[in-house]
C-alpha cells in the first residue's frame, strides 16, 4: 500500500487543483500559508544547512516517534542530479519546511520532506506546488511519497487530502 498520485491522470495543474479545493483537503490549508505569505522555490539544500537543520531538530517527535539520530547531524548533501529540493519561506524569509524530490524513470518520489509544527499549512502548499510542477512537466506518471497503508492516522490523512491514494506497485530500478 504505497502512497501515489498518478500525474498522467491530469491534463494540467488545475485539473488537479480542483481535486483538492473543497473543504477537508489540500486547498484551504494551501491558501491559508498563501494568505500568511509564505513562497516557494526550488533550492539547494547545502545552502540552507542551518535552517534545515533548526527544521530537524525543532521537535523531538515525528509521526509519534523520536525523531531518527541522522536528522540531528548537520551534513552536506551529496550531489544528486535526478534530484531537485523544494523550499517553502514564511513571510520573513526563514525557511519552514523543504521536500528532495528524486526521479526513477517514470515516477517521482519523496526522498525527505520535513517542515516545522506550526499548522501554517505550508507542507500542504510546498506538495501541492510540486504535484503542480510535476503535472506540467509531464516527464513522470506517478509521484510517491513513501506508504499510505503503513502510516499513522494523521499522516495517512495528511495525504489523502493532498490526493495520494493506496496503491500496490512492482517497480524495479536498473
Amino acid at each position: 500500500g504505497i502512497a501515489l498520485i498518478d500525474i498522467a491522470g491530469f491534463g494540467n495543474a488545475a485539473s488537479y487543483l480542483d481535486t483538492v479545493r473543497q473543504r477537508g483537503h489540500a486547498g484551504p490549508q494551501s491558501r491559508k500559508a498563501l494568505a500568511r505569505g509564505y513562497r516557494l522555490r526550488r533550492i539547494d539544500r547545502n545552502a540552507h544547512l542551518d535552517e534545515i537543520h533548526a527544521i530537524h531538530t525543532s521537535c523531538d517527535q515525528r509521526q509519534g516517534r523520536p525523531i531518527d539520530g541522522a536528522y540531528l547531524r548537520m551534513l552536506r548533501y551529496p550531489e544528486q542530479p535526478h534530484c531537485a529540493c523544494y523550499g517553502a519561506f514564511d513571510a520573513g524569509g526563514r525557511l519552514a519546511a523543504y521536500c528532495n524530490v528524486a526521479r526513477f524513470g517514470n515516477f517521482s518520489a519523496t526522498d525527505q520532506l520535513m517542515g516545522y509544527k506550526n499548522g501554517d499549512g505550508a507542507m500542504y502548499l510546498l506538495l501541492a506546488h510540486i504535484i503542480c510542477e510535476l503535472i506540467e512537466e509531464r516527464r513522470v506518471a506517478w509521484f510517491m511519497y513513501d506508504s499510505y497503508l503503513g502510516a499513522l492516522p494523521g499522516l495517512r490523512d495528511f495525504k489523502r487530502r493532498l490526493g495520494f491514494r493506496p496503491y500496490r506497485a512492482r517497480y524495479s530500478l536498473v
